[in-house]
């Protein structure tokens, strides 16, 4: 790393990042996360990386069902952000919670609609489509064995959240709750999803491409937040906060 120095943006912290912009980044991904909490993140995303990873070499996942850590991910986001909002009651996080429960109910009425329709196709009761449909997802997650890595990425996505309430409640808004690594994630899984097949001539290699891939993009992210963590409060221990 090239040595910090100043810039017209002000003193830099490392690299080109200055330590204003270092200050907003850890903002806006729940900066005052304790160490036991980076510890446990980072201990769900290897869980995670590694129950995927049996499941592409012992039940031959695909790069379909490594979508599925992220869904669990997204689903854990909406129903943990108003269990957060009932304990830290921050009003900043109200229309957040008005989203969570938005985003629940329309992919639920989705759900029920796609049964609906597939019903009437096969000439048989909604609910009887509607068991066949959540028998087939629930053998699909089993049979591939995506079951472990689906509950490590909701329960490491759950437990990112409170440094985020606690950041929102002592610095004030704006309030962040997708991190920079989910936004990652979100880039290689499409990456993974439609180029991968193409480009590598032997297909089955593209799972464990984009595993490496979503791997390296969480750690990257966690480790790059702890360290900009680490070196802000150095710098506050060898200077008073002016900002």
């Amino acid at each position: 790393m090239k040595k910090p120095g100043k810039t017209s943006a002000g003193p830099m912290l490392v690299n080109n990042l200055s330590v204003k912009d270092a200050r907003h980044l850890l903002k806006h991904e729940g900066g005052d996360a304790k160490p036991v909490e980076y510890a446990l993140q980072l201990g769900f995303i290897l869980i995670t990386a590694w129950f995927s990873g049996r499941a592409i070499l012992r039940e031959g996942a695909t790069v379909w069902h490594l979508l599925l850590p992220s869904l669990a991910q997204y689903l854990a986001l909406l129903v943990f952000i108003p269990v957060c909002q009932a304990f830290y009651r921050l009003p900043a996080v109200k229309k957040e919670v008005v989203k969570c429960y938005g985003n629940l109910i329309f992919w639920s009425l989705a759900g029920v609609a796609v049964i609906f329709v597939r019903a009437r196709m096969h000439g048989m009761g909604w609910t009887e489509q509607g068991s066949q449909d959540a028998a087939w997802v629930t053998a699909s997650i089993r049979d591939h064995g995506m079951g472990w890595a689906m509950i490590s990425a909701a329960v490491g996505m759950a437990i990112s959240l409170p440094a985020r309430f606690r950041t929102l409640r002592d610095h004030g808004p704006p309030f962040v709750s997708v991190s920079f690594g989910c936004a990652a994630r979100l880039v290689i899984l499409l990456l993974g999803l439609f180029l991968l097949p193409l480009l590598l001539a032997k297909a089955g290699l593209a799972p464990w491409f984009l595993w490496a891939a979503l791997l390296i993009a969480d750690l990257v992210a966690l480790i790059g937040i702890w360290d900009i963590r680490r070196r802000l409060k150095r710098l506050d221990g060898q200077k008073p906060e002016t900002e």
